[in-house]
């Protein structure tokens, strides 16, 4: 899992470097959020400070990078899981701090230059408004991917893959959907901007800003349906299915982040040919609201507003449900974290993380775990045995927690419901079979899993 948390790392840590820098002036006459004239855009000044920015930003990577090496010689789960997540908010935060400081450093260089533009408060183009979404896709084309995702749902019922699977994935996918239907419909409410004096070329820009979203949301949708299918197929335990998973997952992760690079560039690259051929262009009076790529303007009743580098939908942070949204984001972040810190935690330094509890006057075993249990009548027990945990190497994470060090929850192996409770470094575990599913539970070390056993066998008896 190391390795594979470092494989994750160094190519979303020089993609967010590069992406910063390209969107830093991307946009014609918008340079690190600062409105310049035509003629200062490239600046020997100007480009000095793109490319220190960028220096700074990919040396921030590479000491996050090497920084999070160190997991490599760490056995708790839960400290490498808090290193990552240290190396992964620390390289944000440390480009947001660059970020902010060459913008500082491009408006200083503004006033000091004296590149000034004039500018309008024109926000809408009025005489558009009637054909601002001729470019978006009707509403019937995304009723392709629910008929994919009911196909979806279909096959994994016939792979016989578990209820709580088949139930988890719809629930994922039913929320991410309306989220998608949602934002479709908050684009499709985007005035025409009015960035030039010409309304033909401000419908066309406005043409290939809305084309770009729903292709955009699109994409997400099918990308999606793509990850549900991979895990399904994961589900089915055997070495093979899960290779061929975990290299579908992989593929479908580097398409979606090479066709949304390719998607956004080529947005970029039409608005900006477009504005080239412009008689007048309009500099709105926005440097006083864009904040570091925060849009705040308590005068502006929008919640959701184009970003700036018309890259994404962003909030308007001087709104005050805009404000309770960006606070709900962090909390829920923050609650995700934690619960998945303490979890890990438990397992890695708590005395005795997975318990057996038998109860002689209710006749039955209860296996726990942080936050999880299992409760079995001694009458449903057909056998208990000792097995290596050499059995379990092909087994299926269907939900619960699968790393290096330990395995918690349900899985599948050959078609069989299973529970564990395993530390993956004692290879001894106690089986408990009956006729749902088999749990297995062992302890830290091969003399307390033999107790285990014992005990257990005992009871059943």
């Amino acid at each position: 899992m190391n390795l594979i948390l470092l494989g994750i790392y160094w190519p979303v840590a020089l993609f967010m470097a590069f992406l910063q820098y390209k969107i830093s002036f991307s946009v014609k006459n918008i340079v690190l959020e600062n409105t310049l004239p035509s003629n200062a855009v490239k600046a020997p000044e100007v480009l000095k400070i793109l490319k220190n920015f960028l220096k700074k930003m990919l040396l921030s990577a590479i000491f996050f990078g090497l920084a999070l090496s160190s997991i490599l010689f760490i056995q708790y789960d839960s400290v490498v899981m808090g290193i990552f997540f240290l190396a992964i908010f620390g390289n944000v935060t440390a480009l947001f701090i660059l970020n902010i400081k060459a913008i500082e450093e491009m408006h200083e260089l503004k006033i000091e230059k004296g590149w000034f533009t004039d500018e309008h408060n024109v926000l809408t183009n009025t005489q558009a408004t009637k054909i601002k979404n001729r470019k978006a896709f009707p509403v019937w084309w995304f009723i392709f991917p629910l008929v994919l995702f009911i196909g979806l749902v279909i096959f994994q019922t016939r792979q016989n893959a578990p209820n709580a699977m088949i139930f988890s994935t719809a629930l994922i996918y039913v929320l991410f959907y309306s989220l998608s239907i949602w934002m479709y419909y908050l684009v499709k409410k985007f005035p025409v901007k009015a960035v030039t004096k010409d309304t033909d070329t401000n419908i066309k820009i406005n043409d290939v800003q809305k084309f770009f979203y729903c292709r955009l949301i699109l994409s997400m949708l099918l990308f999606g349906l793509v990850f549900g299918f991979a895990m399904t197929f994961f589900g089915d335990g055997g070495e093979k299915a899960n290779l061929l998973a975990f290299v579908l997952i992989i593929a479908v992760s580097l398409g979606f982040i090479l066709y949304t690079t390719v998607l956004v560039f080529g947005f970029r690259k039409e608005t900006n040919q477009l504005l080239a051929y412009a008689n007048q262009i309009f500099y709105e009076n926005e440097d006083q609201f864009w904040k570091y790529g925060l849009y705040i303007n308590k005068n502006d009743p929008r919640i959701f507003v184009p970003s700036r580098m018309s890259m994404n939908i962003g909030v308007n942070l001087g709104h005050k449900t805009g404000q309770g949204l960006a606070i709900g984001i962090v909390v829920l972040t923050a609650a995700i974290l934690g619960f998945l810190s303490v979890t890990l935690g438990y397992n890695d330094f708590a005395q005795q993380p997975f318990q057996l509890n038998i109860s002689q006057e209710n006749q039955t075993v209860q296996v726990k775990n942080f936050l999880s249990q299992r409760t079995i009548p001694i009458a449903d027990i057909q056998a208990v045995n000792l097995v290596s945990t050499n059995k379990l190497d092909g087994a299926a994470r269907v939900s619960g927690i699968g790393t290096q060090q330990y395995r918690t929850g349900n899985f599948r192996l050959e078609n069989r419901q299973l529970y564990l409770l395993i530390f993956n470094r004692v290879n001894q575990a106690v089986r408990i079979e009956t006729r749902e599913k088999d749990i297995y539970i062992n302890d830290r070390t091969p003399e307390k899993t033999e107790i285990m056993y014992r005990e257990i066998q005992n009871a059943a008896e």
